[in-house]
């Protein structure tokens, strides 16, 4: 993965370490399964940047957060849903 690291104030991230990116793999089923237990709507962002590589270019310096652009891509994602609700 990448080896770039952030420390925080007590503890590190290493994007190496297997079992924060096994975390990070596993929380789209935690959220769509909490999502469907309160009759949310869920959007999987792991898929939609996935699905949509040339996305890709809107992370910052590491997998995991975005630039303005890449909000943006999550702002409208998150538009059309609600403007969905609306509109039934």
């Amino acid at each position: 993965m990448l080896a770039a690291h952030k420390n925080f104030t007590r503890w590190t991230i290493r994007w190496e370490d297997k079992t924060v990116e096994n975390i990070y793999k596993m929380l789209p089923a935690v959220f769509k399964d909490l999502a469907s237990k309160y009759r949310l709507r869920y959007i999987n962002f792991q898929e939609v940047f996935r699905k949509n590589m040339s996305f890709n270019q809107y992370f910052s310096n590491d997998p995991v957060h975005l630039s303005d652009d890449g909000q943006e891509i999550i702002a409208t994602y998150m538009f059309y849903e609600i403007k969905k609700i609306i509109h039934r």
